[in-house]
């Protein structure tokens, strides 16, 4: 049997541990793509702990922009491979136009279309060279991962992702972000998923996703002032570097604007908090009928990535409103992580508290609470509508979801023109308990259990500032032990691919 061929997307140091397993258990040839800066790409270069075939470093290519861009070629590689680039410039946040937040260089069109024919020509000419089996990428959230990926669903390449399930600690392999491969067969096709009532679902459910996001919060709250302002410095240091300033996502910065624009995020943030807690309200009436829309943070992939033409939730506010019947409220709360980058500006605040149906809800306000005593949730891509669910309440959502097909408490819209008609459905919308438990059972066989925190825990425990800096340059050794200290974890996630690829194998 010939080798598979294996091409792996990086990003940082540890998914090698993956690789590791792959080469040790598969028949195959493994190549990377490395997106990362010099001090990263180091390790890459001396590593023998995982034998690559060949590794392209995808930054080395996106340097010297200074080409004319070949509108003829692009155009043909838009219809060629059916991949819209403009929409997947509008995907990444260091592009994406309305960006404020640390916001460094304002791209032009020249620009974006430079990068987009040195992307584009590279993709071709390495999957020409490599013809691969599989491709596993990462969860794509820039420019040139979410090209990867469309461009390897374009070229029928079985594409493999390790995304979150939304559900508990576990996590799934797929060919896309936040859908298990042919989970309306699945969910079809689920034995009988025994007797949990409503109760027991809707426990487990909140503790355990409760317990994710807190850990998520506490390491950055854990964070204090002087390991921020240290690392504050050593990222300003980098910055002198010019081949840190030689990458898209760079361009721009300079020690004297980073520290303007970082003196300015302190300011601003205070001064929004101050409005937050001033005029945004507590607590809200039990007994009025109301809609709830929980904000999603911003600038984020779920938007970005997921719905790309609805990113503006100003706009998805305001249509709600419209679209609700006269007895009805709208209740937006804002997103208590959102304080980690610096909140929103007061001008958006003020416009949605102008809405005369509409009420906006201070982030400490209790989530459990709002969905106890709403009507109706919509989110546009929010695991608040999987809450819902749990809590006996249908929702809405504007992009499909891990859940979204298989729950007909679930509302998948795809106009905002529907919005009214989809309001008034969903009001009469009751959940089964029966389709949540096929559910629950079917997340449950379906993806595994994945402890990533604890290598986030291990990196900041034994890494300087690996929480607020990314691409930070450590010592070889210090990698490959803190890999082989985490071997059990990698093995789990490596075995889960393994299945996965054996799994196609034997499908075609």
């Amino acid at each position: 049997m010939n080798k598979l061929k294996i091409i792996i997307q990086f990003e940082g140091y540890f998914n090698v541990g993956v690789a590791k397993y792959l080469q040790d258990n598969l028949n195959c040839e493994i190549y990377a793509i490395v997106d990362t800066n010099k001090q990263v790409k180091d390790f890459f270069l001396e590593q023998k702990f995982v034998e690559f075939k060949k590794v392209w470093y995808l930054r080395d290519h996106l340097v010297d922009l200074n080409i004319k861009p070949d509108l003829e070629y692009l155009s043909s590689f838009e219809k060629k491979y059916k991949i819209n680039l403009w929409q997947v410039a509008h995907t990444d946040r260091i592009l994406y136009p309305q960006n404020n937040f640390r916001s460094y260089h304002k791209f032009s069109r020249k620009e974006i279309l430079q990068l987009s024919n040195r992307l584009c020509n590279l993709y071709e000419n390495i999957f020409e060279e490599v013809k691969p089996d599989f491709i596993l990428l990462r969860t794509a959230d820039n420019f040139q991962g979410e090209l990867l990926l469309q461009f390897s669903h374009a070229k029928k390449i079985i594409t493999l992702i390790q995304s979150y399930s939304r559900f508990w600690k576990r996590w799934m392999i797929s060919s896309e972000v936040d859908i298990i491969d042919d989970i309306d067969m699945l969910f079809k096709n689920c034995d009988d998923p025994g007797t949990k009532n409503m109760e027991e679902l809707q426990m487990n459910l909140k503790n355990n996703n409760k317990e994710v996001v807190n850990e998520t919060i506490d390491r950055n709250a854990n964070t204090n002032a002087y390991h921020k302002f240290k690392d504050g410095l050593y990222m300003l240091s980098k910055v002198v570097n010019d081949d840190y300033r030689k990458h898209y996502a760079n361009f721009g910065r300079t020690k004297t604007k980073i520290l303007m624009q970082e003196t300015s995020l302190v300011l601003k943030k205070i001064i929004r908090e101050y409005f937050i807690n001033k005029h945004l309200k507590r607590d809200f009436d039990r007994n009025s009928k109301f809609v709830y829309y929980p904000l999603h943070l911003n600038p984020e992939r779920t938007t970005l990535n997921s719905a790309p033409f609805y990113v503006n939730q100003l706009e998805i506010i305001t249509n709600l409103a419209k679209s609700l019947p006269i007895e009805y409220k709208l209740y937006v709360k804002e997103h208590p992580a959102q304080s980690f980058w610096s909140w929103r500006d007061t001008s958006y605040y003020k416009y949605i508290m102008n809405l005369p149906n509409v009420e906006l809800l201070h982030p400490a306000v209790s989530m459990d609470k709002l969905l106890k005593y709403c009507s109706l949730v919509t989110t546009i891509s929010g695991t608040s509508a999987l809450e819902a669910a749990f809590n006996n309440k249908p929702s809405i959502v504007f992009t499909d979801t891990i859940f979204s097909s298989v729950l007909p408490s679930v509302y998948r819209i795809r106009s905002m023109e529907d919005l009214p008609n989809a309001v008034q459905s969903s009001l009469k919308k009751k959940v089964d308990i029966m389709d949540l438990r096929k559910y629950t059972k079917c997340i449950l066989d379906n993806t595994f259990e994945f402890e990533g925190t604890v290598i986030d825990t291990i990196m900041e425990d034994r890494i300087d500032h690996t929480y607020n800096v990314p691409d930070v340059k450590l010592p070889q050794k210090e990698i490959i032990a803190i890999l082989e200290d985490t071997a059990d974890i990698w093995n789990k996630v490596g075995k889960a691919f393994v299945q996965k690829i054996n799994f196609h194998i034997k499908s075609k």
